[in-house]
């Protein structure tokens, strides 16, 4: 059945959260506004929580995170998808209005990273079914976390080449972690939750990306 109210407290608590990032800077973090926001996310999601446990027909099966291997797999896919949506959001910024790219020129410029991507992915996938996903995941993670200190360096005067390693790094690392983290998430729930499973691993990787945006935004704000 549709959890209306788990709806509610989980949309309700996840804008306020992701406004108040957005609005910090433009009121002041210790604004009356942007307190009261944090603070009501706050509550509202802890009454997700509590209403998801105590629900008949939860929208979210908290119970399926009491198993290490999934509640660390959904973690490395929000932390991927904080830092995927934040990484092409910010750096697309970057190359045009920063370095002079045009539009068309950012969105070609990471076609290394996606080739790299589309091409690794499937085989990661096949190496995740032999030897596990966790260090892949591991490596995987370390690689998009050198990717970012990389991008840290760059100033005002690069140019597509000064930003290739970072995506060919960047490609790598998330081919290694997204394939063995959905294979993680889906292997370590039973058969007849494995659409629960995918449903959550998708919802953490949209809700990554919203609040990477998010963060990323107000501490370049800052």
């Amino acid at each position: 059945r549709l959890d209306l109210t788990g709806l509610v407290l989980s949309g309700a608590g996840l804008f306020s959260l992701t406004y108040a990032l957005i609005e910090a800077n433009t009121y002041g973090w210790t604004s009356t506004r942007i307190l009261a926001l944090f603070g009501a996310a706050a509550v509202l999601l802890v009454g997700f929580v509590v209403w998801e446990l105590r629900t008949r027909f939860p929208m979210l099966d908290l119970t399926l995170f009491r198993n290490g291997t999934f509640a660390g797999a959904n973690a490395v896919v929000l932390l991927v998808g904080f830092a995927m949506f934040g990484i092409f959001f910010y750096v697309s910024l970057y190359m045009q209005n920063i370095l002079g790219f045009s539009a068309v020129q950012a969105g070609a410029s990471f076609l290394p990273m996606t080739l790299l991507i589309i091409i690794g992915a499937p085989i990661a996938g096949r190496l995740s079914d032999r030897i596990g996903s966790r260090w892949l995941m591991t490596s995987g993670m370390t690689l998009l976390g050198i990717q970012l200190l990389y991008y840290s360096t760059l100033g005002t005067t690069a140019g597509f080449f000064n930003l290739l390693p970072g995506l060919l790094i960047g490609g790598l690392g998330m081919s290694l972690t997204m394939t063995p983290s959905a294979a993680a998430v889906i292997g370590s729930v039973p058969v007849d939750k494995a659409g629960v499973g995918s449903a959550v691993m998708n919802s953490m990787r949209q809700v990554g990306g919203s609040l990477g945006i998010a963060a990323l935004g107000a501490i370049l704000a800052h």
